[in-house]
């Protein structure tokens, strides 16, 4: 392994960069940061004069859930929470439960036979 090692001298003391993945990563001028700051102030500024707020990332947060059982998912396509779909909300109106995974059938369709079965069927249109 210490063929792979990189070492540099800085200022007489010898630093030792094996396993640390984003040492060398760009970091940004400080143009960039004073656009950064600029666009953020302008965010402000539209929320001031519209009386809009800016809508937060679903993935950053589980505020979008109504049912009260939904986690943060990686993307915001992801993040749906099950009384929000009409696919869902259809099913909960028929069922006790308060929640999508709380149905009775729920365990039958997660079932790895159905999901597999599911994905072998030829689609029709």
């Amino acid at each position: 392994m210490a063929e792979f090692e990189v070492t540099i001298e800085r200022e007489d003391e010898w630093l030792n960069f094996e396993g640390r993945p984003y040492l060398f990563e760009p970091e940004y001028t400080e143009e960039e940061l004073a656009e950064m700051e600029e666009n953020r102030r302008a965010a402000e500024e539209a929320v001031e004069i519209t009386g809009v707020p800016h809508t937060p990332n679903r993935c950053e947060g589980d505020w979008w859930c109504s049912c009260g059982q939904c986690q943060p998912m990686a993307t915001e396509k992801e993040c749906l929470c099950c009384r929000e779909s009409d696919v869902f909300r259809h099913g909960l109106e028929n069922s006790e439960a308060r929640f999508l995974t709380a149905m009775d059938d729920f365990r039958a369709l997660i079932n790895p036979a159905v999901v597999q079965t599911f994905f072998n069927v030829p689609k029709i249109n």
